[in-house]
């Protein structure tokens, strides 16, 4: 995820980045995301995209959004997600792409499981995913950091 004909640098992470840390901050104190956070970055993507911003294809963004969008629906499905945090998957799917969506699925994954944990063992029945995603989207950004 290195190039991109837009200004250098990890600058193409600030709108995911603070959208997530908003997403995080609703999630645990409402146990809800509200649509406009994950519509918002996944329009901003998208525009990003259209103006050559973004380091990586259109086929990548729609395969980062659809691979992120269908874990989510699975993991909706299990009942470990709410649609928000679908939402959310989905939209920093297409922020990051098709080359990093596995990494923001995995650390994302990991980091949801130790949370579930130190819920379960702190006997606590809800658990905002936001903060997850956050770390999955925070380990992303420390890959592209360290190359």
């Amino acid at each position: 995820m290195t190039g991109g004909e837009g200004p250098s640098g990890l600058w193409h992470f600030v709108v995911p980045a603070f959208g997530t840390l908003w997403a995080v901050v609703v999630d645990v104190m409402d146990h809800e995301i509200p649509d406009r956070i994950p519509i918002g970055v996944t329009l901003w993507a998208i525009g990003a995209e259209w103006l050559g911003w973004l380091p990586f294809s259109w086929s990548s963004l729609v395969l980062g959004f659809a691979t992120a969008l269908i874990a989510g629906a699975i993991g909706f499905g299990f009942h470990c997600l709410g649609g928000g945090d679908v939402k959310l998957l989905a939209a920093l799917g297409a922020s990051v792409g098709w080359s990093a969506v596995w990494s923001l699925l995995f650390w994302t994954a990991l980091a949801g499981g130790l949370f579930g944990l130190i819920a379960a063992w702190r006997r606590e029945r809800d658990l905002a995913f936001a903060p997850a995603i956050a770390v999955g989207l925070a380990a992303v950004l420390l890959m592209e950091v360290l190359g």
